[in-house]
């Protein structure tokens, strides 16, 4: 079985369908899987933002099962291992695929198949704060959404690092609950210049190192306010080619400040990178340092 789009659009477009899966390629294993992760570059996909969406097809490009079988010119991985991956190639919403043998990361013992569904995002994490910002411990950030997929880990690990979280929630609930996750400041905001002034309340005026914008053009100018002197935004989320966004360079200059909009994918096609962090990421959760909110659904 597998979930096939037939057109942009919402889950409406989606149906399970009866597929043929081929032997793998030399260079590929088949995977029956376990767990599969639900990303925004799915939606992406579905909406017919991504280039090269064609339909009918499969989306999803993240998921965690056991090895069939694997392609002939295949080293070091076997049937019967555990895996985790993420590609660029769409099909991930699916009983049983092919993937390249390259994509694959092995996984411990001791990591759940859920557990370990959340590499994407627990991976852009640690981008953001190694890559991205080079996160110093004892700087301040701001998670926008900081209790959605990435949000969540995001604030587990910089608190790892000794940084002060700063997040944007929507309701009191969320703001409970990423308080449990280490969250310093939960702000419930409506508005950007609400949180612009909490912002400038809570950080004495200096503003925060880093912020992680997730709301495209909307609140972007009072973002850049908020920036301390060298302070560092990046912007993530949903592409929408469609819609140009603004940017001031003379209130950059101002504060000597720097925006990025890294494309994850783009950072993990390095991967010896990719290995290295994932296996960081499945140490804090094996040690508790971060604890993964997951919600599932059956196919």
């Amino acid at each position: 079985k597998a979930v096939v789009v037939t057109a942009a659009g919402g889950p409406a477009f989606m149906s399970l369908e009866d597929v043929t899966v081929p032997v793998p390629d030399p260079l590929q294993v088949r995977i029956r899987q376990t767990a599969i992760a639900v990303n925004d570059s799915d939606l992406e996909y579905r909406w017919g933002v991504s280039a090269g969406a064609n339909f009918p097809a499969t989306p999803g490009v993240e998921g965690v099962g056991e090895i069939i079988d694997v392609g002939e010119q295949v080293n070091g991985l076997f049937p019967g291992d555990r895996v985790a991956y993420m590609s660029r190639t769409d099909g991930a919403y699916a009983q049983i695929r092919c993937i390249d043998a390259g994509a694959c990361i092995p996984l411990p013992d001791s990591l759940s198949d859920l557990e370990a569904s959340v590499l994407l995002k627990g991976a852009t994490a640690a981008l953001l704060l190694s890559r991205v910002f080079r996160a110093d411990s004892q700087a301040t950030i701001l998670v926008q959404a900081v209790t959605d997929g990435v949000g969540h880990l995001l604030c587990q690990w910089a608190k790892s690092l000794d940084l002060t979280v700063i997040g944007t929630v929507s309701t009191a609930d969320e703001a409970r609950f990423s308080r449990d996750r280490g969250c310093d400041y939960p702000l419930v905001v409506n508005d950007g210049s609400a949180l612009a002034a909490d912002v400038m309340r809570i950080t004495n005026g200096r503003g925060v190192d880093y912020w992680v914008h997730r709301n495209g053009a909307y609140g972007l100018d009072e973002a850049v306010a908020c920036l301390s002197r060298c302070g560092h935004l990046a912007v993530l989320g949903i592409r929408d080619e469609q819609k140009a966004i603004p940017l001031d360079l003379n209130r950059l200059k101002q504060r000597s400040a720097t925006v990025s909009a890294p494309l994850c994918l783009d950072y993990f096609d390095d991967r010896t990178y990719l290995q290295r962090i994932a296996h960081q990421l499945f140490a804090k959760i094996q040690h508790r340092t971060i604890i993964p909110a997951i919600e599932t659904f059956p196919l």
